[in-house]
């Protein structure tokens, strides 16, 4: 990523530095920044200001895979993967093998401090080429076949880029502005799905282009 950053001339990110209590992982996460300077580049890490909250399930297996041994079990089919999680003996030396690492994964997943939370489910909805979207109405159809859910204490998160001309382009500067000047003007997220503007919450990045 050094020897990236420092041939184009332009910064690189990379995900995502955690800080946590009684781990100083972070201390050579961070050396990588300074190995990049020395190199003419500039890598930067991403990290959340915030404290950090997990929704881990063993379907998708995220995180959990990561733990020395669990990889093969977190491979397996939903139903395979169901009865060996029941298995006293392979509990057990599922146990065994995440105690046994000392990284950051192990730091995040401590078991007395893990709890149970609502099961969350995914929803695709679909509009087509003529059709107008309208994600209230799509998840008022949801309420019918048995949701329960107040459209009012729902929060949406969505993404907005915001476009910045480089240093050195590609391009000539002319076309830059002129494509920052119709992403502006592009029809906001918010307007364009018909989602309440009170009930949304916008992650801004900035892009260089």
């Amino acid at each position: 990523m050094a020897a990236m950053s420092a041939s184009a001339c332009r910064p690189l990110n990379w995900n995502v530095l955690v800080v946590g209590g009684g781990n100083d992982t972070y201390k050579a996460q961070l050396a990588a920044s300074d190995r990049a300077a020395e190199q003419g580049g500039r890598v930067l890490a991403l990290t959340v200001p915030a404290v950090m909250q997990l929704h881990l399930n063993f379907r998708s297996g995220f995180l959990f895979d990561a733990l020395p041994g669990w990889g093969p079990t977190m491979a397996l089919p939903d139903e395979e993967k169901m009865r060996a999680l029941t298995d006293p003996d392979v509990r057990r030396r599922l146990r065994e093998s995440a105690e046994s690492d000392t990284g950051l994964f192990r730091a995040m997943l401590r078991w007395d401090r893990l709890q149970i939370g609502e099961t969350f489910a995914r929803v695709a909805l679909r509009f087509g080429f003529m059709e107008t979207p309208n994600v209230p109405r799509a998840l008022a159809i949801a309420r019918k076949l048995g949701w329960t859910f107040d459209i009012m204490s729902t929060s949406f998160f969505l993404s907005r880029r915001s476009l910045k001309p480089a240093a050195h382009s590609g391009m000539p500067r002319w076309q830059d502005r002129l494509f920052i000047m119709l992403t502006r003007i592009a029809n906001d997220a918010t307007d364009y799905f018909q989602i309440p503007t009170g009930r949304v919450v916008e992650v801004g990045t900035q892009v260089t282009i």
